[in-house]
């Protein structure tokens, strides 16, 4: 690459760096020290390819001027589990929003075609679910009791075993980052298919309705964590595939901590689900009001926290998108 070319590729990149080490205090710290390693890989290239001009010296001085400030400012960044929670999970989730729309529309897709698959006989559910499910279901609705597995379970051991199962499967569709795009979307696809065959079930026998509220109260905090969890999982083998300007292990390393800390902050909504599924949805006859009023409040809190806080904090002023994210 020709050197005028390597400047205007990042040179808007380095000056926002630079400014960001002159108010070292206003920026996340995880994304000083991603920044530095930026730097550092750039200053590397410069070595290599332009050893004696000026670009390769201000590299030079930039990356010294922010070892620096990681050196003189180490302490600061021990920071509170406050901080954490609102500035450095947000900042993962704003490093894969992309991702994050291609596992939504993907996930919404598959479930349309497994509602739609599921309408016509049981032979999808009874695939998805096996027999025993499907026919323990059908004589819940034949009581008058369509979602009467809720509450056949003692709350605590349901709790228990809901929470750890999907802990499991959020920590496994992470990992399936590790087979790039093939595995984070073969389950993306399955999950899909899984929740359209199951709706596809009681809409057979008109309590459709019925298993949405139910279904939903549980489900607005269980079904986006599964969204969230492939979507790090994807950005994860995405960034294997197509490393951009860092070498693929760097890519991959920053990539994987990203995923890692987006599925941490999982870890309370998947709590609360299991909360929900073991203690809530066995009262099927709960008010219509009641029932919206948390489907609404739980994805409210849930994408609120995903979506906006990330947008609101990271769009504006010192906190930029582009600041999160050196490989996008």
């Amino acid at each position: 690459m020709r050197e005028i070319v390597f400047i205007s590729k990042n040179e808007d990149r380095w000056r926002s760096i630079e400014r960001h080490v002159n108010e070292p205090s206003l920026l996340d710290p995880d994304v000083l020290a991603t920044e530095y390693v930026s730097v550092i890989d750039d200053l590397a290239y410069a070595r290599a390819r332009y050893p004696k001009s000026h670009t390769t010296v201000y590299l030079n001085q930039l990356a010294a001027m922010m070892h620096l400030v990681l050196t003189k400012n180490r302490r600061s960044y021990l920071r509170s589990a406050g901080h954490f929670w609102t500035y450095t999970i947000p900042a993962s989730f704003v490093g894969i929003r992309k991702e994050l729309l291609i596992v939504l529309v993907g996930f919404l897709f598959m479930a349309g075609v497994g509602y739609l698959a599921g309408l016509p006989s049981e032979d999808l559910a009874r695939t998805i679910f096996g027999d025993g499910y499907v026919d323990m279901t059908i004589a819940n609705i034949e009581r008058g009791d369509p979602m009467g597995v809720y509450a056949s379970m003692d709350g605590l051991a349901m709790f228990v075993k809901i929470f750890y199962n999907n802990f499991q499967v959020m920590l496994f569709v992470v990992a399936l980052g590790m087979i790039p795009i093939v595995g984070v979307m073969g389950s993306v696809v399955r999950h899909g298919l899984m929740l359209g065959a199951f709706h596809a079930m009681f809409a057979r026998y008109d309590v459709l309705g019925t298993s949405l509220l139910v279904v939903w109260i549980h489900g607005a905090f269980e079904m986006s964590c599964l969204v969230v969890s492939a979507a790090a999982g994807l950005h994860a083998g995405l960034s294997y595939v197509n490393p951009g300007t860092f070498p693929r292990r760097t890519a991959f390393v920053l990539a994987l901590r990203r995923s890692v800390t987006v599925a941490v902050g999982m870890i309370p909504f998947v709590f609360i689900a299991a909360l929900l599924e073991s203690f809530v949805t066995r009262w099927s006859t709960m008010p219509l009001a009641l029932d919206l009023a948390i489907i609404i409040l739980s994805l409210a809190i849930i994408w609120g926290y995903v979506v906006i806080l990330p947008s609101y904090l990271f769009t504006s002023g010192t906190r930029h998108v582009r600041t999160l994210d050196p490989a996008a």
